[in-house]
């Protein structure tokens, strides 16, 4: 005997397949009565019920099913089964609002009217407040066009305000601070500066980092408004040097009887500077700062806690060139001795 199936949704839940929702049942829960052709409820029992959904209202064929659960128990003509409990529905499968349902009991037709899919009062609210207010959405994105946004802080004062470290990591992997490649912006309660640094946790150091008005290059805690620690490498370094910028200007004089404190030594780089990570990894030529600040104290500059010394090489070269004026008016003055001597 042909059944007549009188068929209403009592609850239909959908929800994507997606990670931040994974704890979420991912089934539409839905309820109908079967009853036979002068519209009184079958009998109580378990029958063979067959579910599609399709995009259109008759015909076609389905985009989703067949899903056939085992007999369902049938009471008073009244059935429940949570559609996607044996066929998950794909991603995006509801984008599309063009949904029918079919059902089909044992080997009878299918039971018309198929059924569509509609929102049930909750979901079209949590639809409605997905789209209203400040938020809007485009595609996959979500912006708010006017106000100020807080993460971490209930009262954000600037379009975007983050109470707390910002960071970008270049994959999902991170575990600092062992390991991990990325960037983080964020404030330094204990230097009261605030840091942009871009960092290699595995190597050890950090690759750039800008602390107010400081900026470091592998360097942790830059000490210069540009300190690198490694080589720089450019086509030429321009020093102001204009007269219109100086005053004071004096002749550097008896720079022969200075240089002679100095001395030109080559080097290796001790365990000390490697732990600071400025060591070249090869041997170099230079001189001692200490022996430079005796003489030529304006050539020697200190930096890190430690007072560590540092030599301007560039400007040594002013005294270069007056030790060869020096060395020329010598030169000159034998060389009218010779003369004179010779004559007599």
């Amino acid at each position: 005997m042909q059944r007549v199936g009188i068929l209403f949704v009592a609850l239909a839940v959908v929800l994507f397949a997606s990670a931040a929702v994974a704890d979420v049942p991912q089934t539409i829960n839905y309820q109908g009565r079967l009853t036979d052709p002068s519209g009184d409820p079958v009998p109580d029992g378990e029958y063979e019920l067959s579910f599609r959904i399709y995009n259109v209202a008759e015909g076609g064929l389905p985009v989703w099913g067949p899903e056939s659960p085992k007999p369902i128990t049938v009471t008073d003509g009244l059935f429940t089964w949570p559609l996607g409990w044996l066929l998950s529905f794909p991603a995006g499968f509801f984008d599309d609002t063009s949904r029918w349902l079919g059902i089909t009991v044992e080997s009878d037709p299918e039971i018309e009217p198929r059924t569509q899919l509609n929102s049930v009062p909750y979901a079209y609210h949590a639809l409605r407040a997905d789209n209203v207010g400040p938020w809007s959405t485009v595609d996959s994105s979500v912006y708010r066009a006017n106000g100020c946004v807080g993460i971490g802080t209930a009262t954000p004062r600037a379009m975007l305000d983050v109470a707390g470290p910002l960071r970008v990591l270049r994959n999902d992997d991170f575990s600092w601070p062992s390991d991990g490649e990325g960037m983080e912006i964020f404030y330094d309660p204990v230097e009261r500066v605030g840091v942009i640094e871009v960092f290699d946790r595995p190597l050890g150091y950090r690759k750039m980092n800008f602390r107010h008005s400081y900026v470091g290059f592998h360097v942790d805690n830059p000490q210069y408004r540009v300190d690198v620690a490694g080589d720089v490498h450019a086509s030429s370094f321009p020093t102001s040097s204009d007269v219109r910028f100086k005053k004071n200007i004096r002749k550097l004089d008896n720079v022969l009887e200075k240089l002679d404190q100095i001395r030109g030594v080559s080097f290796d780089w001790n365990a000390k500077y490697e732990e600071l990570g400025r060591s070249t990894g090869h041997r170099e030529i230079g001189v001692i700062a200490q022996e430079v600040e005796k003489a030529f104290p304006e050539l020697v500059s200190t930096w890190a806690d430690e007072d560590y010394r540092a030599v301007d090489y560039g400007r040594m070269t002013a005294v270069l060139i007056e030790a060869i004026k020096e060395l020329k008016a010598e030169n000159e003055s034998l060389k009218q001795r010779i003369e004179k001597l010779e004559k007599q």
